[in-house]
């Protein structure tokens, strides 16, 4: 392996693991505290009642995974494993691309709250925007740094080894069939889900948490009833997508 690409890897390890050492580090660092008493309003508009029982589970559920990530140094863990491909363009390409996803939904899917208002600000909204641009820091970049320090490793300093891939049409239809699936079981755990709004704001991984299972077994039926949505292999998302 060429001396530049070496340290391209190194460059790239370094910058995927230091979101996951900047996070706990500031986790053992003391935590400001504050209080507000109000009422966050779920529903104020026609787009509101349409669309937000469909982003609000979506964005927990993503913000749950974006924190799992950083907690457990998986953009590192990502960087290791297309080490051991270091002479595959794809492998470089896809590990690049996960990276890229990272850095970019800790952004989209962070819940942001209006210390004045007292309240969550509305998704999709201007402020929604403009602190979504506004929170773009050390975290972001490094993830970045680590995509561009991958493609550089295998795409441009050493010998790089094509391997089939799937089409692009073939990956958009498998990401629009799992969305299709997502909210089909969204919206069938919607109407059980109590309290609603609760459910909305945090999505299925904060529905199953095991305290909350502890204390409601019931909640169990969602995951055995999602595994028998998935087992048949014929599922709405799957149906609609034209996937075999």
């Amino acid at each position: 392996m060429p001396r530049l690409a070496l340290m391209a890897w190194l460059g790239a390890l370094s910058a995927a693991a230091f979101p996951t050492w900047d996070l706990w580090r500031v986790r053992f660092e003391e935590a400001p505290y504050f209080f507000c008493g109000g009422f966050d309003p779920y529903y104020e508009s026609v787009w509101d009642w349409l669309f937000l029982p469909f982003l609000l589970p979506l964005r927990g559920d993503l913000n749950a995974l974006h924190g799992f990530t950083l907690t457990w140094a998986v953009p590192a863990i990502v960087v290791l494993v297309c080490f051991a491909r270091w002479h595959s363009a794809v492998a470089g390409r896809q590990a690049a691309g996960i990276l890229t996803f990272f850095a970019v939904l800790g952004p989209l899917a962070w819940p942001y709250f209006d210390l004045e208002a007292c309240a969550t600000v509305p998704l999709l909204s201007a402020q929604w925007w403009a602190e979504m641009i506004d929170i773009w820091g050390t975290t972001e970049l490094s993830l970045l740094m680590a995509a561009a320090l991958v493609l550089l490793a295998t795409q441009g300093l050493g010998p790089a080894e094509e391997s089939p891939t799937a089409p692009v049409s073939l990956v958009a239809r498998r990401s629009a069939a799992f969305v299709i699936d997502y909210w089909v079981v969204v919206v069938c755990v919607t109407l059980i889900a109590q309290p609603f709004p609760d459910f909305l704001e945090y999505g299925l991984s904060d529905w199953l948490r095991f305290d909350k299972i502890v204390e409601e077994p019931l909640r169990l039926l969602v995951p055995a009833a999602l595994i028998l949505y998935v087992l048949p292999r014929r599922t709405l998302g799957i149906w609609l997508t034209r996937l075999r």
